[in-house]
């Protein structure tokens, strides 16, 4: 509606990408923060509730801010897809690349660490949370 103009601006600027970086330097950002975002989550699922959404919060306030001036935090190719897909900056394979193979490897290498932490083979974790669904 642009009730203010630092919405309008969003909406009327130019598209920028976020990636300020190599395709390489930024995917290696977007699959770390990835990974501690995951892991962290993953890891914090057995603390009180509360205590476990404050982490949460704080991590992903910290990563957002530490990548912001590099491939722009967004540790969700969703997100980033959304935000910056076909913007000024990157073509779609550099978007690929950084966003989708980084976000997911890192996001795959934290779920396998988290059932390395906790003692489990794939199939084993898969068969107790078949249980609990």
């Amino acid at each position: 509606m642009h009730l203010i103009s630092p919405h309008e601006a969003l909406h009327t600027g130019p598209c920028v990408a976020g990636l300020q970086v190599s395709i390489l330097y930024g995917a290696v950002v977007e699959a770390v923060i990835t990974f501690i975002s995951r892991i962290i989550a993953l890891q914090s699922g057995s603390l009180m509730p509360i205590l476990s959404a404050v982490l949460n919060s704080l991590t992903t306030v910290f990563l957002c801010i530490v990548a912001l001036d590099s491939s722009g935090g967004f540790f969700n190719p969703i997100l980033a897809s959304a935000l910056t897909l076909n913007c000024q900056g990157n073509n779609l394979v550099e978007h690929i690349f950084v966003y989708w193979l980084g976000s997911l490897s890192g996001g795959m290498i934290a779920r396998t660490m988290h059932m390395v932490l906790r003692g489990q083979t794939p199939s084993q974790y898969r068969k107790l949370h078949e249980k609990t669904e």
